[in-house]
């Protein structure tokens, strides 16, 4: 089972902005979690960087409109040489005196990142929730909790206009012609209807 690490910037996600999230949940802030979620960050770190060939880089821009230097050294970036620059930023973030404070309504940390890592968690301790909406199909979700399923709904943006709540639902059971052609998993974490979590 894999669990996601987060780094939130904006302020418009679910969760606090310039924090990092387990999941769903907030690490303390200068816990023994974070240091060793700084660690396998490192570890991560230095992986990417023993495959970075040489030399190498992304593709040539020539011009980005309405793009700043920063955007034009981005784009020249390898993904690799993308994601190292990521991690750097967000371990340098994480480790100084300005993580988890606001300025301006924004974060100050580095770019958005996720990264993934082993975390964990029960497997058999997941559920599959249909969410009954009053036009349309509705939405599924696998999720821990009803309120974890709710936060994954949310953080996808969709309408929480449902109507009933069915928990542990028989997936044969939904539509045969428009929902099951359509899922995604069901046996792991996430949205599956739409299929949000592939």
């Amino acid at each position: 089972m894999r669990g996601k690490i987060t780094l939130t910037q904006h302020v418009f996600a679910c969760e606090k902005p310039g924090r990092l999230y387990l999941d769903e949940y907030e690490v303390p802030m200068r816990s023994e979690l974070e240091r060793d979620i700084v660690t396998l960050l490192r570890r991560c770190l230095a992986q990417l960087r023993e495959q970075a060939p040489a030399g190498e880089s992304g593709s040539e821009v020539q011009a980005i409109p309405f793009g700043s230097s920063d955007l034009a050294q981005l784009r020249r970036m390898s993904p690799v040489q993308e994601k190292i620059c990521y991690l750097q930023q967000i371990i340098a973030y994480v480790e100084s005196d300005q993580y988890g404070k606001m300025a301006g309504g924004q974060s100050s940390a580095g770019p958005d990142a996720v990264a993934m890592v082993e975390a964990p968690r029960n497997p058999a301790a997941l559920r599959r929730y249909w969410f009954r909406r009053p036009v349309g199909f509705g939405y599924g979700v696998t999720a821990f909790t009803v309120e974890d399923a709710e936060r994954l709904l949310a953080r996808a943006g969709l309408p929480s206009d449902w109507v009933e709540v069915v928990a542990d639902v028989d997936v044969s059971t939904l539509d045969a012609e428009h929902v099951l052609p359509n899922i995604g998993g069901v046996t792991f974490r996430g949205v599956w209807y739409p299929a949000l979590n592939l």
